[in-house]
């Protein structure tokens, strides 16, 4: 069974149009399908626990990013930074780390859904994505780093969804500016 997949190991392939993750992996490397200019669809497996920093990098197809396991933990620095075809993400998990400058500059991202078992959203996460206009936090967020969605300028709604938790949450400085267009704020 495959484990892990290392380093760089499809680094610049750029004929490669789908991933779909077994089961068996729990680790995607450091620019493990960095630069696939071909790439449009990932699908992880329900055993991914990690994905390295600038894995999916410049992956100018990558449309969607759908990563919903009990078992994930870690969205590494970079990990799908600009990335131009990038529309939607949805992530959920056990503890989610998303680090800093995940999705960065993803100009064709409108919508986000963080949703359970995600804990951080590092520092400038989504810093950048100029079209987003739609985010669904899950009430097991517990901290919004510094800077995470600014430069957002087209966000329009942001919902805060209730929960059960009971542990306090951060909000950090500057977590949405320059989001001058937020028109429903929803904080449950």
């Amino acid at each position: 069974n495959l484990i892990t997949i290392g380093a760089r190991a499809f680094n610049n392939c750029d004929k490669l149009e789908e991933i779909i993750i077994p089961d068996s992996v729990e680790t995607i490397g450091n620019n493990a399908f960095y630069d696939c200019d071909g790439l449009k669809s990932f699908k992880a497996g329900s055993g991914l626990k990690t994905i390295g920093s600038y894995a999916f990098q410049y992956c100018d197809k990558l449309e969607t990013v759908e990563i919903n396991n009990e078992k994930l933990t870690t969205i590494g620095y970079q990990a799908f930074y600009n990335n131009d075809a990038l529309k939607s993400v949805s992530i959920s998990g056990n503890s989610v780390t998303i680090e800093q400058n995940a999705f960065y500059d993803n100009d064709a991202l409108t919508d986000v859904e963080i949703g359970k078992g995600v804990k951080t959203i590092g520092y400038k996460a989504f810093n950048g994505c100029n079209n987003l206009k739609t985010v669904n936090i899950s009430n097991d967020v517990q901290t919004i780093s510094d800077y995470a969605f600014s430069g957002c300028e087209s966000l329009k709604k942001l919902v805060f969804k209730p929960g059960k938790t009971k542990e306090n949450k951060f909000l950090s400085e500057y977590a949405f500016y320059g989001c001058d267009n937020i028109e429903a704020l929803y904080l449950k």
